[in-house]
């Protein structure tokens, strides 16, 4: 396929640009501060204050995850379909309400009926995030907007979850249900901002005059669809980071629970860095390949890091593990860099915001599969599962940027019949 010609598209004028990056960041700190919240509390909160059992919370969050991996793709196709910004805030505003309602459930059966759709919109709305940011940026400015609201997102998201944390101390029912409610305002306030950028966004008409009617659907497209499993399994990082990687160090190493906060604080500071830099530098979006070599080699190197720690003791496994988790971060914001710029590129404008879903898929199937294979693989045999780990990132990345260079030079979204 070749690259979209991505300055000829009708854009957010120039001058508008750094508003509307504005905009999209401040309501995305917004959200990810409610969301931070939700993170830190919904469970703990389900469990410890309104009584249900860990396993009944635990069953109906995976049958939402599962929702998750299903809705993306529709969700997307109703936003190419019917206007990207009225399904994007009819997500948001829908995902408000039902946190809302979340604070106030205290049967099971009403928090069960909201968790499938809530968890289902969660997973649709990142995808309809980026389609947006293709609308209203072109060219290198797309990433460095994805960068920045990842940035954001990432300190917003620490902070919601330190106010959560502090919440859940007191044991206040009201006090945490509130909290919950935040979350769904949050939603609205982001929904808000989106829709004030309907004007600066590109019509549909317009979108849909530009090979809408060669491309065919994401499902029906197994190169593109390769991808997407392949960045899947990329993003087991993230499942090594939150579910792995704590786990570990206090099972096996020993470590206190303090290190693991340290570990994961490390990892923001390094996050927000690492985006706002990245985001500037073009050669990563314009070699994507090397930069995903690049990200694979830090990974494998993390779990080199983390396989040596096994044979040691004391301060020194400890530094090993830190020099893991900033491993780990460098090749997680290489990743997304290169992800964002591929999947940007090889979806086609009328059927964008379906294809960018479609992408997103392999981040819901990482959820459900990556925990399962963290803890019953890599933990329960580290000496094998960090090797296996290793072998996956790197044969993921050949297969990852085989398929997308093989991608860029065919229109693998067009009709067999084009």
């Amino acid at each position: 396929m070749s690259v979209p010609d991505v300055a000829s598209e009708p854009t957010t004028p120039a001058r508008s640009q750094p508003r509307s990056m504005q905009r999209l960041v401040g309501g995305a700190a917004v959200d990810s501060f409610g969301t931070g919240i939700s993170a830190a509390a919904t469970i703990l909160y389900f469990v410890t204050i309104v009584g249900f059992t860990a396993n009944s919370v635990v069953a109906a969050m995976s049958a939402g995850a599962v929702f998750g991996v299903l809705s993306p793709i529709l969700v997307g196709r109703l936003a190419d379909r019917f206007g990207l910004i009225r399904i994007y805030c009819t997500a948001l505003a829908l995902r408000g309400v039902g946190f809302v309602a979340y604070a106030l459930a205290t049967q099971y059966v009403t928090f069960l009926l909201l968790t499938l759709p809530l968890l289902a919109l969660e997973a649709a709305t990142p995808p309809l995030q980026q389609s947006l940011v293709a609308q209203l940026f072109a060219g290198d400015a797309r990433i460095r907007v994805m960068s920045s609201i990842r940035a954001a997102r990432n300190v917003a998201l620490g902070a919601g979850t330190l106010v959560a944390g502090a919440a859940l101390t007191t044991h206040s029912q009201p006090l945490v249900a509130g909290l919950l409610a935040i979350n769904g305002t949050s939603f609205l306030v982001l929904a808000w901002v989106v829709y004030s950028l309907r004007r600066s966004a590109t019509p549909p008409a317009q979108q849909e005059e530009k090979n809408c009617g060669t491309s065919r659907p994401a499902l029906r497209n197994p190169a593109f669809l390769s991808l997407a499993g392949l960045n899947g399994l990329l993003l087991l990082h993230d499942s090594v980071l939150f579910v792995l990687l704590p786990l570990w160090m206090v099972l096996r190493l020993g470590a206190s629970p303090l290190w693991v906060s340290l570990m994961l604080a490390l990892n923001t500071g390094l996050t927000v860095v690492m985006q706002l830099g990245f985001g500037r530098i073009r050669r990563l979006t314009t070699a994507t390949n090397s930069t995903l070599f690049v990200a694979a080699g830090a990974l494998v190197a993390a779990c080199l890091c983390c396989l040596t720690a096994e044979r040691i003791t004391g301060s020194t496994a400890i530094a090993l593990c830190a020099g893991a988790v900033a491993l780990l971060t460098l090749g997680e914001n290489l990743h997304s860099i290169a992800a964002w710029q591929v999947s940007f590129e090889l979806a086609p404008d009328g059927r964008r915001s379906e294809y960018l879903s479609a992408f997103n898929s392999g981040s819901g199937l990482q959820r459900i599969v990556g925990p399962v294979l963290m803890t019953g693989v890599v933990l329960a045999r580290p000496t094998t599962g960090w090797l296996v780990l290793a072998i996956v990132f790197a044969a993921a990345t050949v297969g990852f940027t085989t398929i997308s260079t093989a991608s860029r030079g065919n229109d693998i979204h067009l009709t067999a019949s084009k």
